[in-house]
């Protein structure tokens, strides 16, 4: 399990860059929580498994939330954190940019891009 984890990335609806650099205080406490089982449910049936996947989830805004789980359903948040804003070449992000504007665009017109509730 690592206990530090360094996380950059591009956020497309604000064309920023944002870093985080992270540590995983009860990092021996999440791992002992990822061996614990728990029902998963695929393919119309009933699996036991371990909690082993750790997801780190990157929202607009620069919030990093952890979670481990074996499936949606049943995630349990470990942690939240918050980046910095670093700088940023929306250029280099030109083509992919445009692909999520277009595919985006109406629900952040009509909603704004959804910084809250993550």
């Amino acid at each position: 399990m690592p206990g530090l984890v360094l996380i950059k990335w591009f956020s497309f609806a604000e064309q920023q860059s944002y870093r985080a650099l992270i540590q995983l205080e009860n990092a021996r406490e999440i791992e002992e929580k990822m061996k614990e089982i728990a029902p998963i449910e695929r393919y119309g049936k009933t699996f036991d498994m371990p909690l082993n996947d750790l997801t780190f989830g990157l929202a607009p805004g620069g919030t990093v939330v952890v979670w481990i789980m074996n499936g949606a359903e049943n995630a349990i948040e470990v942690g939240r954190y918050e980046a910095s804003e670093i700088e940023t070449h929306p250029e280099h992000y030109r083509e992919i940019t445009e692909r999520y504007n277009r595919d985006s665009r109406d629900y952040i017109e009509k909603h704004g891009i959804p910084i809250d509730g993550w």
